[in-house]
């Protein structure tokens, strides 16, 4: 258990265990110690995040990336999206990576893919703008899609199975590409996940980030807001609160 600060808003602490955290730990993969809970954690660091509104998870990125002082942020979205994301602090980029991979070319430290329900798929042109030997690709969740080969897979498969340009360059690529799942890091790395979490509640006391609650349901219509959330996006947290009374909901439930 961690405890939380009880003059916090309980509605966005509870987007902290999951969201935040997740962009957390993708944000400052590799680093250990407490060098990760500075403000200047990655200072220098440029940074891609794929999807970055399929979900909710892209803002949270934004949110923690823009806190560590990241030089720069990509992010990748439809182009109604775009002034949201440079309102947050992000470069918007088009979902088409033809239009910008010659520019950003072997340039990030991290290339994050949010894996939202209508998210872009990744490709070997989020690959190519990877640094090279030091940059990583992180893909969020479990892919389920189609199409996706999710990245145990890729690693396990022949490179000339996945249609790199290049073979040799695969075998590199595969080496600094991961998967991550949060509620892997919560049975596996206790105490990392409760010390991040603790930080995470000091930045919310702080003001330092702010999730984004757009309403608050009872439990009785918990049922109608899955339905809600497994057919559309919705720009903001549901947070369910089990004896709130009923009342004019900002979806519609």
């Amino acid at each position: 258990l961690v405890n939380a600060p009880p003059s916090l808003d309980p509605a966005e602490v509870v987007c902290l265990a999951e969201t935040y955290l997740t962009a957390f730990q993708v944000l400052h993969f590799g680093q250990r110690g407490t060098a990760r809970y500075k403000n200047t954690s990655l200072k220098g660091k440029s940074v891609l995040i794929v999807g970055a509104m399929s979900n909710n998870l892209g803002k949270a990125m934004i949110d923690l990336a823009t806190n560590a002082n990241a030089a720069v942020i990509y992010a990748t979205a439809k182009k109604k999206h775009w002034k949201t994301l440079a309102a947050l602090g992000a470069i918007p980029l088009d979902q088409e990576e033809s239009e910008w991979i010659t520019r950003l070319e072997e340039s990030m430290d991290l290339v994050l893919a949010t894996n939202g329900a209508n998210r872009e798929d990744v490709s070997t042109l989020h690959m190519k703008a990877l640094r090279p030997k030091a940059g990583h690709l992180i893909v969020c969740g479990h892919r389920v899609a189609d199409t996706d080969i999710p990245v145990g897979e890729w690693k396990e498969r022949k490179p000339m199975q996945l249609s790199w340009p290049k073979q040799n360059s695969s075998t590199q690529w595969l080496h600094y590409t991961h998967g991550y799942d949060v509620f892997d890091q919560w049975d596996t790395k206790l105490d990392v996940c409760q010390a991040d979490l603790k930080h995470l509640l000091q930045l919310l006391a702080e003001g330092a980030i702010k999730p984004y609650v757009l309403d608050r349901i009872p439990l009785t219509k918990v049922p109608k807001a899955q339905e809600v959330l497994d057919s559309k996006r919705l720009a903001g947290h549901l947070v369910c609160e089990p004896w709130l009374k009923s009342k004019r909901r900002a979806v519609g439930l």
